[in-house]
């Protein structure tokens, strides 16, 4: 299993708006996407316009597939890169230990 976190500042003041275009952006094409076990958008607490995106993989062929398709590129980038101000970070991790606290 791999997740994929993502840090990245958006334009000040953009926080809600970037959020909700992110909802509604990802909510449709989310169940369609091979692989993909769960995302989640987290608000950053230390800093006002910034936040993760967090996503579990089946595996790096899965998300490595999605990350070159024509899909990200227009339906996921597309929509959001103006609320960037190019100030992000992309890690890859195998995911070694899954606890259910639930």
């Amino acid at each position: 299993m791999i997740m994929r976190i993502t840090w990245g500042k958006v334009q000040p003041g953009k926080w809600a708006e970037y959020a909700e275009a992110y909802r509604r952006t990802m909510e449709p094409i989310s169940s369609g996407i091979q692989g993909l076990r769960g995302r989640w958008l987290a608000h950053d607490l230390d800093e006002e316009d910034a936040g993760f995106a967090v996503s579990i993989w089946d595996s790096r062929e899965d998300l490595d597939a999605y990350r070159d398709s024509e899909l990200f590129e227009e339906q996921v980038q597309a929509p959001l890169a103006d609320y960037f101000v190019d100030e992000f970070r992309t890690y890859h991790c195998e995911v070694d230990v899954v606890e259910d606290v639930g």
